[in-house]
């Protein structure tokens, strides 16, 4: 359903707000400040992209949009930094954004659902299907004379402003999301809406993301109290399974039913190789760690994922994280 669909014009003005909110996104004073992104290097290979006002990122003139930054509480220029945890499902993405959210300096939460623009249940997909959005942006008079308003810059603005908002009421200093793939493409969509925000990708073997993934669904079966609807055969194997596992195991019986454990395999193989191809577009800004180097050795991963994203990354704190 497109959202707006009931709200009167005026709950549409007043929401809208969001995205085009000037205390997280427009400079009034048609220059460049401190909350405006950075140009690319031109050695990345990724031009300068247009923002409003017709100019371009790297040359100064016009109004700019700030993006990936919220504002420092309490001040009026500097900016801290964003970042978003990403992942397969089953992949460890809870258990490191609790690690972070314990920091002192960090407050990290999930899921936003900001990014998957083919998503209907995403900020970006949401916003890309709303005919009522269109239809406003398309006779409205502070975008009316853009051919093509430019979405990205909206979403990358209410991301903005709903992270501000949150650490805004908070003692912290740095803000992030967890944002489990919801398409693929994840890590190219987070570099064009939000491309100076850092990246912290967690990666898990397959093989035991598979096996995770299927006592998952069971569960959060629809007869254990759940959302997940389970076909009579994975349900058997299931109640195998836990009458006696050691019975079940040893009969070569797989708790795999039928070609989920293909289905499981392909998407990971699909998600984790796409991500990991899109990292050059984020250059230093995207750090991998692997989930069994995180269980193997807590406090020196977290040191390390700590002093990536710039908070206090000491032995005592990283203790105490994990």
């Amino acid at each position: 359903m497109p959202i707006f669909k009931y709200r009167t014009a005026f709950e549409i003005a007043r929401n809208i707000k969001a995205f085009l909110d000037l205390e997280v996104g427009l400079t009034r004073n048609g220059g460049r400040d401190s909350r405006a992104p950075k140009s690319r290097d031109p050695g990345s290979g990724r031009s300068p992209r247009p923002v409003a006002g017709g100019g371009e990122e790297a040359n100064g003139s016009g109004p700019t949009l700030a993006r990936s930054a919220a504002r420092q509480p309490g001040s009026t220029d500097e900016v801290v930094p964003v970042f978003f945890l990403i992942g397969r499902s089953k992949s460890g993405t809870s258990w490191l954004m609790r690690l972070f959210n314990s920091h002192p300096e960090i407050i990290c939460r999930g899921e936003g659902k900001f990014f998957g623009e083919d998503t209907a249940n995403a900020l970006h997909g949401a916003l890309a299907r709303s005919k009522e959005l269109k239809r406003w942006l398309g006779h409205n008079p502070w975008t009316l004379r853009d051919q093509d308003p430019n979405l990205e810059d909206i979403v990358a603005n209410t991301i903005n402003y709903l992270m501000q908002e949150k650490l805004r009421k908070t003692n912290k200093k740095i803000v992030g999301d967890k944002s489990p793939f919801t398409t693929p493409g994840v890590v190219e969509e987070i570099a064009a809406i939000c491309p100076d925000a850092k990246v912290v990708h967690i990666v898990r073997d397959g093989r035991d993301v598979a096996v995770s993934s299927v006592h998952h669904q069971w569960n959060n079966a629809t007869d254990q109290g759940g959302r997940r609807k389970l076909s009579r055969e994975k349900v058997a194997k299931r109640e195998a399974y836990r009458e006696d596992p050691d019975t079940f195991g040893a009969s070569g019986e797989s708790i795999f039913a039928g070609e989920h454990v293909a289905e499981i395999a392909r998407s990971w193989s699909t998600s984790v190789s796409r991500a990991m191809a899109d990292a050059t577009l984020l250059g230093d800004n995207y750090y991998q760690v692997r989930y069994e180097d995180l269980l193997a050795e807590p406090v020196g991963e977290a040191r390390r994922l700590l002093e990536f994203l710039d908070a206090d990354s000491g032995e005592e704190v990283a203790r105490e994280c994990v």
